[in-house]
């Protein structure tokens, strides 16, 4: 008693246990009567706690400056991935504005090209009537077959208004109208052998069979497409009616109907007449499968469709010779453009068409029917009464007219030189 023992600032003594352990015994200094213990402790205490003050205080400053700094960077991410769009969004639009230059440039690149070569065609055409090209006149010299450039010239001097019944100067006739095609023959016959989907397209267009409402087309039997002015017969497509029904129309069901003009096939050629002046393509299926111009026909139809289609095969004078189907195809052509022109101009004289809407109406169909109940053009009439004589007239005058015209220009010739 009354020893004084070793203790810490806290008060904890340590002695010697039993079993000869130390151990702390924590107690207050107070009660030893340890003078300043209690105000150290106090002391300690309160350093304690500025310490831990400070370490939350700091660590609250730490989490401020953290959280500042992670939207410093937020915002300067958000800045970047602005400029990055509006950077893409510049070069998005200076591509949209070349791609639409380039389009521009293009389409009048194109535009200039058709335009080049639609007027390199019409001077084609003004220079070959105003001057056949060499061993073409011979063509229509009596027992000759007529080929691709006869029928082709024949058809600009129609279209142009100087028809067999018109001399080489005349003016007298008007030409024909823009919705009447005399089909060239060597465009029919590639339109036949090409399987060129984009090509027929490119073609269409370019013939403008769009605005047509009635398509003239020799037919010729060569299935050789290397060769020119091959084959042995002439015959003649007709396509017409535009939007009206066909004779297969009659036949299918309104699903049928509806499905054909879903597929984008309404407001196309509906009519489609074949004539043979050697009686070829008749009404026996084994007939037609045998007669290779009743096919070429057929196939050619079927592209023009845009559908199958079946050829109505039209009543017409037959040749009584081996040598005249070309002019019979001529005539055959000449009547039925000008019965469609007159029909035309009737029934808009009467208010019952729409001219340059590309579709013939009821007024035009009915004045180019023979009765309301016989399905059967007016020009059938016309073809019937052809006689062997007026072809071999008609082959003279075209002799006569291209001959005219191949002197005269022969003489321009000299006399320019």
């Amino acid at each position: 008693p009354g020893a004084a023992l070793p203790y810490d600032a806290y008060g904890r003594e340590a002695y010697q246990g039993q079993g000869g352990r130390a151990v702390d015994v924590p107690f207050a200094a107070a009660d030893f009567g340890v003078p300043g213990a209690a105000a150290r402790r106090d002391e300690d205490d309160a350093q304690l706690q500025q310490a831990i003050n400070a370490s939350l205080e700091e660590a609250a400053w730490d989490q401020h400056r953290r959280q500042q700094r992670e939207l410093e960077e937020s915002e300067e991410l958000a800045a970047a991935w602005a400029a990055i769009q509006e950077e893409e969004m510049r070069e998005a639009e200076e591509a949209a504005i070349a791609i639409a230059a380039a389009e521009e440039a293009e389409l009048a690149e194109t535009m200039e090209q058709r335009r080049r070569s639609e007027s390199e065609a019409e001077d084609r055409r003004r220079s070959l009537l105003q001057r056949p090209p060499p061993g073409l006149v011979e063509t229509f010299e009596p027992r000759q077959w007529l080929n691709d450039r006869s029928i082709s010239l024949a058809y600009l001097h129609m279209a142009a208004g100087r028809g067999a019944s018109e001399g080489a100067g005349s003016a007298g006739r008007t030409p024909l109208p823009e919705f009447v095609l005399l089909m060239d023959p060597a465009t029919a016959f590639w339109l036949t052998q090409t399987d060129d989907t984009e090509q027929m397209e490119q073609a269409t267009r370019a013939l403008k069979l769009q605005d047509r409402e009635m398509v003239l087309i020799p037919i010729n039997d060569s299935g050789d497409g290397s060769r020119a002015d091959g084959g042995t017969h002439w015959t003649l497509l007709v396509c017409w009616d535009r939007g009206g029904a066909s004779v297969d129309d009659a036949r299918d069901s309104g699903e049928d109907r509806k499905d054909r003009a879903d597929s984008g096939n309404a407001g196309r050629f509906s009519r489609f007449s074949y004539y043979d002046s050697l009686g070829g393509g008749g009404s026996s299926p084994i007939r037609q499968a045998a007669n290779a111009n009743f096919q070429q026909a057929q196939t050619l139809a079927r592209k023009l469709a845009g559908r199958h289609v079946q050829l109505t095969v039209g009543s017409c004078a037959r040749q009584t010779n081996g040598f005249d189907c070309g002019v019979y195809v001529l005539m055959y052509s000449e009547m039925i453009a000008n019965a469609f022109v007159e029909a035309r101009a009737a029934a808009a004289a009467h208010g019952d068409s729409s001219p340059g809407k590309g579709c013939i109406k009821q007024g035009v169909g009915s004045r180019l029917m023979r009765s309301a109940a016989a399905a059967i053009p007016i020009w059938e009439d016309q073809l019937l009464a052809i006689t062997p004589k007026e072809v071999a007239f008609r082959r003279t005058h075209y002799h006569d007219l291209f001959s005219a015209l191949a002197q005269g220009g022969a003489t321009a010739q000299a006399g320019a030189a």
